[in-house]
């Protein structure tokens, strides 16, 4: 192994702006001028040891706990893996590992399953700062091993509720989000099976979310997009809060997706986040453009043009807004929208505190897609306080994961155009 703050080193961190962003270190971290030393100079030989992180796009501690055992001892992860750790698939930060897709081989799936044979017994521990760890992963393995279980029996949706319950105490294990996938998928075997073979050709799919009183309007909205090159296609989603939960229902006679939520306002954020879920435990992997009713393509060619030149260099983005308070926004925007007359006349009382795309158009990566899938698993609480705030909901949620939308507006650009609110 080469001295910390070698020449070779600085010179390969100099070459990965993405992974060590000298201005973004010093911003975020201002001691570091004090001792003299260059940034790179002082990542490699002191920054690494102290769990500082290079940028946004790499996390030192993370990256230490998931693969420390294949880091040669003193090695600097950020070396480690531009070197080795990326040719070999491992994850420089925990939003990166979720935003790869989750569908494990048969095989795979098979060899997992054996690792767990019977039900483990509930631990009768309370919680406690000295034994918090080793409790985590007690807990974990009693919902995981009771899911397993389930599954055996064929009981799925009891299945994938305890699966959910492990992911939430151990989110870092790949093993349960595998094994959730593919439970996941065979639970809605017909509809993923009906997806992936209808819309896994497309370069670009547009989703609009509306509901059954104005599938109409949907409908034709997607009729804008319709495109002769099959590149563009488009997947209209309703919910029904009456079927199975978890459950999914696709008409491909006029791609019209039902999913398990609430159709009304106040059940915007529930749709949306169900429509993720199974998209990103399909096969799909084209990026997404979410509508509403009353938007419509004015220019398929220029759609395309701005898609292509954005969504390869941003995960997240469309008009976006930036909150300066946390208490900015519009908290009566649901009033008069929603079916509860509770809702109607409560205010939001969320933070407004991330940027975030505005809802009536935003898109979203592949990537992104499959990280809000295992986001609406991991956070499900977050998501189920915001209502008809889905927007906001999402922007939050992937800041927290290193995300933030890039602006800009499809309307402006003459790609889409709003009609008056239906």
């Amino acid at each position: 192994m080469s001295d910390k703050g070698s020449e070779d080193e600085v010179a390969l961190l100099g070459s990965k702006p993405r992974f060590f962003d000298p201005t973004w270190y010093i911003a975020n971290q201002p001691d570091v001028l004090k001792t003299g030393l260059d940034p790179a100079t002082h990542f490699l030989q002191f920054g690494a040891a102290e769990g500082r992180d290079p940028s946004p796009h790499f996390n030192v501690k993370w990256y230490v706990e998931q693969y420390g055992d294949v880091i040669a001892g003193g090695a600097n992860p950020l070396i480690h893996y531009l070197r080795w750790g990326a040719s070999e698939g491992l994850h420089p930060t925990p939003a990166e590992m979720l935003k790869s897709k989750a569908i494990p081989s048969q095989e795979t799936v098979e060899k997992l399953l054996a690792g767990f044979k019977e039900p483990e017994a509930r631990p009768s521990q309370k919680a406690s700062p000295s034994n918090c760890y080793a409790l985590r992963t007690k807990w974990a393995r009693y919902f995981l091993t009771r899911g397993i279980a389930y599954r055996k029996s064929g009981h799925l949706e009891n299945a994938l509720t305890h699966i959910e319950h492990a992911i939430q105490i151990c989110p870092d294990s790949a093993a349960f989000f595998a094994i959730y996938a593919d439970t996941f998928r065979t639970f809605n075997r017909d509809c993923v099976r009906r997806l992936e073979q209808y819309f896994s050709r497309a370069k670009l799919l547009i989703v609009h979310v509306s509901c059954k009183s104005k599938i109409s309007f949907a409908q034709k909205s997607a009729e804008s997009f319709a495109d002769l090159a099959s590149d563009v296609l488009n997947l209209i989603v309703v919910a029904d809060e009456q079927i199975q939960k978890r459950r999914y229902l696709l008409d491909n006679s006029n791609s019209v997706l039902t999913v398990p939520a609430n159709d009304s306002y106040e059940g915007l954020t529930e749709k949306v986040l169900a429509t993720f879920m199974l998209l990103g435990h399909s096969s799909c992997g084209a990026p997404i453009l979410k509508v509403d009713d009353d938007i419509s393509c004015c220019s398929l060619r220029s759609l395309k043009a701005d898609m292509r030149n954005i969504v390869s260099a941003y995960d997240y983005g469309g008009n976006v807004y930036y909150p300066r308070h946390p208490y900015e926004g519009c908290r009566f925007w649901h009033f008069e929208k929603c079916a509860s007359a509770y809702l109607n006349n409560k205010p939001s009382a969320v933070f407004f505190s991330a940027p975030y795309a505005q809802g009536p158009f935003y898109w979203l990566s592949s990537g992104a897609v499959n990280l809000l899938s295992k986001l609406a698993v991991l956070h499900e609480d977050h998501f189920s306080i915001y209502h008809g705030y889905e927007d906001l909901a999402i922007g939050t949620a992937l800041r927290e994961y290193g995300i933030t939308p890039f602006h800009q507006d499809l309307i402006a650009t003459g790609s889409l155009q709003k009609h008056e609110p239906l």
